[in-house]
């Protein structure tokens, strides 16, 4: 049997990525030979249970394992592989995965990524709220349509920030900074399967580098214990569930860390 792994995956144009075979087996006897097909042109582009490649275009890869046993029979098997364009430091891998993205190192940035498989608009609407007040903030659509709106509400306060758009194969990414704030509120929206409807589900929310999902949505992320510096998305934040949020008011229930439910994902 033909099976392997890729990792990185997605992986970014001029990174080295490894394919594994080690996980193939022969029930009967043993395999003799491995031969890698890497983009999908029908061409054998490497030998052997373990290789690696590096990718210089932004695409989507077919990549195709070749196995043969001791006695000539042979399998394949066939995995997408999806190359991206490195992007801002803290930025993660998304490539063409959709969803929600929230990452970065000294900013907030919320990324939403369309697919590359979607041919008609998809709408979301991202809600935040702060115990502090929002500043900075701004948006920068990639090649596409451009998001429909930024309404922060009530603008003289700045409380409260809320992105509507639309996206097909391109991404949107707004940034933020919050100011004398312990916790921020999301709720995030997003039309997955092109229905017309928006869902709210924590499985398209992707956190930081390691895109791991929060346990709800809408969920707030709070500041560690102890911490006086700035609220930034590379501190070691609380991540909460949510039971009310206004300007003066919030109930959560603050039960893991996001380099806890990182290390859940390692």
């Amino acid at each position: 049997m033909a099976q392997f792994t890729i990792s990185p995956s997605p992986a970014v144009v001029g990174a080295p990525v490894t394919f594994n075979a080690s996980s193939s087996y022969d029930p009967d006897g043993f395999i003799t030979d491995y031969r890698w097909d890497l983009n999908g042109d029908g061409t054998i582009d490497a030998y052997g249970q373990i290789t690696s490649y590096t990718y210089f275009t932004p695409g989507t890869y077919q990549v195709t394992l070749y196995v043969t046993d001791n006695a000539g029979a042979t399998a394949q098997s066939t995995q997408t592989l999806q190359v991206a364009v490195p992007g801002p430091a803290g930025m993660p891998p998304m490539g063409g995965i959709p969803g929600v993205y929230i990452w970065g190192t000294d900013t907030w940035n919320i990324t939403v990524n369309g697919s590359p498989s979607w041919t008609s608009p998809h709408a979301f609407r991202i809600e935040l709220r702060t115990d502090g007040t929002f500043v900075n903030v701004s948006s920068a659509p990639g090649p596409g349509p451009a998001p429909l709106g930024l309404v922060p509400e009530p603008a003289e306060e700045g409380w409260k920030v809320v992105f509507e758009g639309e996206v097909t194969s391109n991404r949107i990414t707004y940034t933020f900074e919050v100011r004398n704030a312990t916790s921020i509120y999301f709720e995030i929206e997003l039309d997955m399967d092109g229905d017309g409807v928006m869902e709210t589900s924590p499985g398209f929310v992707r956190l930081r580098q390691l895109m791991v999902n929060p346990p709800a949505n809408p969920f707030v992320v709070g500041i560690p214990d102890g911490y006086e510096g700035p609220f930034v998305p590379s501190v070691n934040f609380k991540v909460c569930y949510v039971f009310g949020y206004e300007r003066h008011f919030k109930l959560t229930l603050c039960t893991t860390t996001i380099e806890e439910l990182e290390g859940s994902s390692i």
